[in-house]
């Protein structure tokens, strides 16, 4: 039904975002539609830092780190709090959460290096202190997410994000860490065929973490976590570099894109 939509004369162009999305778009539909197909900075950013002051930004800050999190489960708590307690270095990690389960509060409890905010909604507020005084954002996500990232990028955080839908996207710049999943739900050849339900797919990664299949993600985890800490060069170079990102795909570079886009529409119509 939706190819034979995209495929009507009315449907003049199909807006994509992001690097990555055009290949899973061509999964699905093949190649018939690539004339439609128009590309633009659909991240829609907003920098707190001029791009002129990123050469006398963040100088001498420690590695801080900060994860707001919807959901443990589909979040990746767990392995979060694993690599993070596996350092022999450890700085500040804060997690934002509505809810852990007693496992992982018991594991937290006594370690200091955490700061656990149990909030949902986080106050607007309090979430703009929080950006302020980190340095690094975590999104690790079994299914899909971003939007802390965004924000993240917005005030030159290093990012950390996983393998998932939209990791190149926001890694483009060498601007942070790629940690592998064994699993991505949006995988094409799987999503659809081995699971038709994120309950089924949780189950997957669930049993799959239990035998160990996400041990060499933790290690990677820890090994990024550890560069970040003890080399603070690292860490202001990926600030510097998520800041020019965050310019690039800001709002107002993707409203320059979109209207060009509708500019060529009219423009082709007529």
């Amino acid at each position: 039904d939706i190819k034979c939509f995209l495929g009507e004369k009315h449907v003049k162009a199909i807006l994509i975002s992001g690097i990555g999305l055009r290949e899973q778009f061509i999964h699905y539909f093949g190649y018939g539609f690539e004339e439609k197909l128009k590309e633009y900075r659909g991240m829609r950013v907003v920098p707190k830092f001029s791009i002129k002051d990123k050469n006398s930004l963040f100088l001498n800050h420690e590695a801080n780190f900060l994860c707001i999190s919807a959901d443990y489960k589909v979040k990746a708590i767990e392995i979060l709090i694993i690599a993070w307690q596996s350092l022999t270095n450890r700085t500040k990690l804060t997690i934002v959460c509505d809810f852990l389960p007693e496992n992982l509060l018991e594991l937290i409890e006594l370690d200091t290096s955490i700061n656990f905010i149990k909030a949902a909604p986080l106050d607007k507020r309090l979430k703009q202190k929080l950006l302020k005084n980190s340095s690094i954002s975590i999104l690790l996500t079994h299914i899909d997410g971003g939007a802390t990232l965004n924000e993240g990028l917005g005030y030159g955080h290093a990012l950390i994000i996983n393998e998932c839908n939209k990791e190149r996207q926001y890694i483009a710049n060498n601007n942070g860490f790629i940690i592998p999943f064994k699993n991505k739900f949006y995988e094409p050849g799987r999503y659809g065929v081995e699971w038709n339900s994120q309950e089924e797919y949780l189950k997957i990664v669930d049993n799959d973490f239990k035998k160990g299949e996400y041990n060499s993600s933790i290690i990677e985890l820890s090994r990024a976590f550890t560069m970040l800490i003890d080399d603070p060069k690292i860490l202001r170079d990926m600030r510097i570099k998520s800041l020019e990102l965050a310019h690039y795909e800001s709002v107002s570079e993707s409203n320059k894109d979109l209207k060009n886009i509708f500019k060529d529409i009219v423009k082709n119509k007529s």
